[in-house]
């Protein structure tokens, strides 16, 4: 969607860039021209790095506030959604890991052990 929406606005050489912390910044590489470019974009604004500079140099390259309305979903379904899910599935992969150490720690004599075999054995890797 930001592809057909911002692509090639947020070239460094628009002269309504001029000034903006975007080109600045050097920000030029991070635009919307092409598929590749605004996966990373996008990435960046789903770790909320900087969002407001891309915000502010995109109303200024197309003249009207209304683009606002694409950050503020993006941040709302990619933030608030599809973060959320996904930190969800590492913790429940943490304590899936936890819970086989606490079972091999019962079965074979304690914790302190199993670790120090697990770090003998990642020390000879």
């Amino acid at each position: 969607l930001g592809v057909q929406l911002f692509g090639g606005l947020l070239d460094p050489s628009n002269e309504s860039l001029k000034g903006t912390q975007y080109v600045e910044l050097k920000y030029g590489p991070l635009n919307f021209d092409t598929v590749l470019r605004a996966t990373n974009t996008v990435f960046i604004l789903l770790i909320v790095n900087n969002w407001f500079i891309f915000a502010d140099a995109l109303t200024v390259a197309t003249g009207t506030a209304t683009v606002n309305l694409y950050f503020v979903a993006f941040f709302l379904a990619g933030n608030m959604i599809v973060l959320n899910i996904f930190l969800a599935l590492v913790i429940d992969g943490f304590s899936v890991v936890v819970d086989a150490l606490a079972g091999e720690s019962e079965q074979e004599g304690g914790v302190h052990e199993v670790v120090q075999r697990r770090k003998a054995v990642l020390s000879a890797i």
